[in-house]
């Protein structure tokens, strides 16, 4: 996957941001404008935007809500899927795969919806097989927004 950076005019490589440098793999359009702190590998920064009304404080608060409900979110999935409630699953996968598209982490978004449809269309090895790397997906995202945030507020301080 690449790693991003703010590009010049010309569409030459420009200053490495938050110490990435570009390698060619993403839109200058998801990254975060010089100066805006929030940037998570495989987040769409504008769709992010877009979902939070533009404003970086309420992208912020989602990011810092997510972060916070992730242990109980991740122990609730696992449970149900090791119970085999899909019912219950299901409903947690949709509400996963909705958080996702909130903040631009489409891929996430996406294999979260894989499982809900998975589970409504009666297709449950598909939960069984995958719901450790999902999980495990979205515990690791949690850790890279933890960072993130307390990046930014070192930075302030």
């Amino acid at each position: 996957e690449g790693t991003a950076v703010k590009k010049s005019e010309n569409n030459e490589e420009g200053t490495t941001m938050n110490g990435l440098e570009y390698n060619g793999d993403e839109s200058i359009n998801d990254l975060p404008e010089e100066g805006q702190g929030i940037y998570i590998e495989g987040m769409d920064y504008d769709a992010a935007m877009h979902n939070c009304a533009g404003d970086e404080d309420i992208l912020m608060s989602v990011l810092t809500e997510i972060k916070n409900e992730a242990p109980e979110r991740i122990a609730r999935m696992r449970e149900l899927a090791a119970k085999k409630d899909y019912a219950g699953y299901e409903i947690e996968a949709h509400a996963l795969k909705g958080l996702m598209a909130t903040i631009g982490m489409n891929g996430l978004s996406e294999r979260a919806k894989k499982h809900e449809f998975a589970v409504k269309e009666g297709n449950y090895d598909i939960v069984d097989s995958d719901v450790d790397g999902l999980l495990a997906e979205y515990e690791a995202l949690c850790k890279t927004i933890k960072r993130e945030i307390n990046g930014i507020i070192k930075r302030i301080d």
